[in-house]
């Protein structure tokens, strides 16, 4: 029974806190307390700018492992809305397609569904922005939070990255969503390989953000 179909048999929770609700993806608590980023940030390397809706904290971060690791598909509408909205007061404009940081054919068939690219879709349709696979993840690595250290994260997913549809590509700027952002390593390697075929320009966002405070708020 995939994510989809089950949810529809569940009654309806909070995304983040899990407390039942009449109506709606958010509590009202939850819609008050959560950790929410304050402006964009400069994380990503080869990225112009980068936002992201919340902390990867608390009960942020329950909500994202049950997302990736327990088939709540269904979390992406609203993890779509909040990224929209960081992007409606902190980047507006500037970027002509959305893409993903894609998962690999081994991961995405173990789990059966990429959620960066149910957030891309999602992100698509609010934002009337066409969301395209332009990369491929060309080898299965291990994860990243499974690795310690900033350079040791980055030789991981160093070549890990395929450019596709290089002549779409070509001359765009293009919005990478992800899920979290953490090292920042993963989105670096995708932004430089965007780049590295033709694209314009590349901006970052994501749900979530690790570690502390914003860096380059604007």
């Amino acid at each position: 029974m995939t994510g989809h179909i089950r949810d529809l048999f569940f009654i309806p929770k909070c995304v983040f806190c899990q407390r039942i609700l009449d109506s709606g993806c958010i509590c009202e608590e939850c819609e008050r307390s959560l950790p929410r980023m304050n402006g964009s940030f400069r994380g990503v390397e080869f990225a112009e700018k980068c936002v992201a809706a919340l902390r990867y904290e608390g009960k942020v971060k329950e909500s994202l492992i049950r997302y990736k690791f327990m088939g709540r598909q269904s979390y992406s509408a609203e993890y779509a809305a909040l990224i929209n909205d960081a992007l409606t007061k902190y980047l507006p404009s500037g970027w002509d397609e959305i893409t993903f940081v894609p998962i690999s054919l081994f991961r995405r068939f173990k789990r059966r569904y990429d959620q960066a690219e149910l957030l891309a879709l999602e992100l698509s349709r609010l934002c009337g922005k066409r969301a395209v696979r332009y990369l491929v993840k060309r080898r299965h690595t291990p994860k990243q939070s499974q690795i310690r250290g900033a350079a040791a994260k980055r030789a991981n997913v160093t070549g890990a990255y395929r450019a596709v549809r290089k002549g779409e590509l070509r001359g765009k700027r293009i919005l990478l969503v992800d899920d979290i952002i953490t090292t920042g390593a993963t989105a670096s390697e995708c932004a430089r390989t965007l780049l590295m075929a033709g694209a314009e320009r590349v901006y970052c966002a994501a749900l979530a953000k690790a570690g502390g405070k914003e860096e380059g708020k604007s």
